[in-house]
């Protein structure tokens, strides 16, 4: 009987590591939007940013569908956190954890790029799944999902220009770079990919002296 007690828990872990995947077990608490959630991750609350994908920001095409996408793959359930080197945990600018997402031994990052609501984004370097998000832009592409079934640009902005973010409760919208931008929570900080839709939002540009536009 006993023998048969412990087949069944190792059955059961088993079981549970087939369905988170590699990395440490977190419980998504909350999907802020296509690319961001919250967990509790070893008894505490982090924010996370997924690696190697951009989702649209609010107030652009796509940007409720990329949530909705996330949600229905995660949301409430226990994950995988992988990170880019093992047990080595790298936060970005706004104190996020960065990390590859697992789920039904799949990556979910690498899921949302396949579904077309991101491109491969490598801003933090191409990382070691990089050849999967390839395939998965590459057959997103082609098949016309998600971002690309209107406009391939919408889906690939451009990595090197000045990227624009405000408070989801403030009317004004700072450079990403602005040092105001560290005294918001991550999960109030929305993203614009120019400054165009960041105007477009019904903000105005920050007073902030260090960054005051010449008139």
């Amino acid at each position: 009987m006993a023998t048969a007690s412990r087949q069944l828990i190792l059955i059961s872990l088993l079981l549970a590591a087939a369905a988170t995947g590699p990395g440490k077990d977190a419980k998504v608490l909350h999907v802020a939007d296509g690319d961001t959630i919250k967990v509790r991750l070893e008894g505490r609350e982090e924010m996370v940013r997924l690696l190697c994908i951009d989702t649209p920001e609010r107030g652009d095409p796509g940007f409720k569908e990329a949530g909705e996408f996330l949600a229905g793959l995660i949301d409430g359930k226990t994950v995988g956190l992988d990170f880019e080197h093992p047990d080595k945990l790298k936060r970005d600018g706004y104190g996020r954890v960065l990390a590859y997402i697992w789920r039904d031994a799949k990556i979910v990052n690498v899921e949302v790029v396949r579904a077309g609501w991101s491109r491969f984004w490598d801003k933090n370097g191409q990382g070691k799944y990089a050849e999967q998000f390839k395939k998965a832009e590459a057959e997103a592409r082609k098949a016309k999902r998600g971002l690309w079934a209107s406009s391939p640009q919408a889906a690939k902005p451009d990595p090197h220009a000045e990227q624009w973010c405000a408070s989801k409760n403030s009317k004004v919208y700072h450079p990403c770079s602005c040092p105001t931008i560290k005294t918001i929570k991550p999960e109030n900080i929305i993203h614009f990919n120019t400054e165009q839709q960041a105007k477009d939002s019904g903000r105005v540009h920050c007073q902030c002296e260090k960054w005051r536009k010449p008139k």
